[in-house]
């Protein structure tokens, strides 16, 4: 371990225990207002705040030398974002990896941090291994300019085709690294595309692999999130309504309603996809302190320093969000256990654990003609 990397992580833990992490650019350097104190071999390092989360290092060379191989595995796997956002050395770099990390920690992860960093250590290194077999290592990280198709769909995976109004919609699916401040290393994202090249765009979901002899194979999903701006042209019209049919038989005043009918249809892409890569343990988390509390400072800080903040407004829209993580996400495994009761589903204080079991019994609901579509095609393609 170098003492330079010990100088960067001193330099952070130093900063967001003031809180606002600067990460330096060619232009105006990065703000983070992120805060949370360190205790270091059961020692505080400054002055313990009830509301800040406090980092828990037993053994801090060992923690060092944990977290240095990350940010080398994370360098490589994150290769085009230092030029990209204009980061002036390889140490600011490094310093925003370790930011970025931590930033991404369940309160239980503040806890067991060397735990956390060798999951997330192979995780980027399994991910990187999915790329390279998709034939994606050298793909741009994800932007909105992903989702300009320009009706190409080369070297996407191809998920079956759905026959609606006697017309033929096929599926597919296009993967993609994010940047490392992003949920989850990577990006499957759905589309559907009809005859004449229309695109409509799904919710992506955020997802990391993580394979050792223990359990498997792991899917973490970090996020399902929706991309793409307003789709109003008559194909997506029709794509959402038709969608729209997996509430068929649905208890509205249920929770299991409470989300996208899209998201749905996302999640069952990609639950099939892993499936069929043999991996069927999936567990999610709701609930990142530093991401939540990092907002809540930022909006303070613009607060104090401008006079076009009317009210409470920008705090009602970060709770808001919040919502949506902590419940509405939680929600959509939920639904996922309506439609495929086989599922087993458990939840812990900080998110939940899932184990697939996709058999499908029920013929009433689009969602399982577009499962057993998917689940053929990806069967086929493994046979070829």
């Amino acid at each position: 371990m170098s003492k330079n990397f010990k100088a960067i992580v001193e330099e952070l833990f130093d900063e967001a225990q003031k809180g606002e992490v600067l990460i330096k650019t060619k232009d105006t350097p990065w703000h983070f207002f992120v805060k949370f104190n360190t205790r270091i071999e059961h020692k505080n390092m400054a002055k313990q705040e009830s509301d800040v989360p406090v980092l828990e290092i037993p053994d801090y060379a060992s923690f060092l030398e944990k977290l240095e191989e990350y940010v080398n595995v994370a360098a490589k796997f994150y290769g085009d974002e230092k030029d990209y956002l204009e980061i002036v050395s390889n140490s600011e770099c490094a310093k925003k990896l370790i930011l970025d990390l931590f930033v991404n920690c369940s309160p239980e992860d503040f806890f067991r941090i060397e735990n956390f960093i060798a999951l997330k250590t192979n995780m980027l290194k399994e991910s990187q291994l999915l790329m390279n077999s998709l034939g994606l290592n050298s793909k741009p990280l994800f932007s909105k300019y992903s989702l300009n198709k320009n009706n190409q769909t080369q070297g996407d995976l191809f998920l079956g085709t759905l026959n609606i109004a006697n017309n033929n919609v096929s599926m597919f699916a296009d993967f993609y690294k994010t940047f490392s401040g992003i949920e989850a290393p990577l990006i499957f994202l759905p589309y559907l595309k009809n005859e004449t090249g229309e695109v409509f765009f799904l919710p992506g979901v955020l997802f990391g692999l993580n394979k050792n002899k223990q359990n498997n194979g792991q899917a973490f999903i970090g996020a399902v999130q929706n991309f793409s701006p307003n789709q109003d042209d008559r194909f997506s019209k029709n794509m959402d309504r038709f969608l729209r049919k997996v509430n068929s038989g649905l208890d509205m005043a249920s929770i299991e309603s409470n989300v996208s009918p899209k998201a749905v249809v996302s999640m069952t892409l990609f639950m099939e996809y892993i499936n069929s890569l043999g991996i069927n343990n999936v567990y999610a988390n709701n609930f990142a302190p530093l991401r939540y509390a990092s907002k809540e400072n930022r909006a303070n800080f613009l607060k104090s320093s401008s006079d076009n903040l009317q009210g409470d407004s920008i705090f009602e829209k970060i709770d808001a969000d919040q919502f949506n993580i902590t419940n509405k996400f939680m929600y959509l495994f939920a639904r996922m256990k309506y439609h495929f009761p086989e599922i087993d589903l458990s939840y812990s204080d900080f998110g939940c654990y899932l184990n697939l079991n996709l058999e499908t019994k029920n013929n009433d609901n689009i969602i399982y003609d577009i499962s057993r579509i998917t689940q053929q095609e990806l069967q086929n393609n493994k046979q070829l």
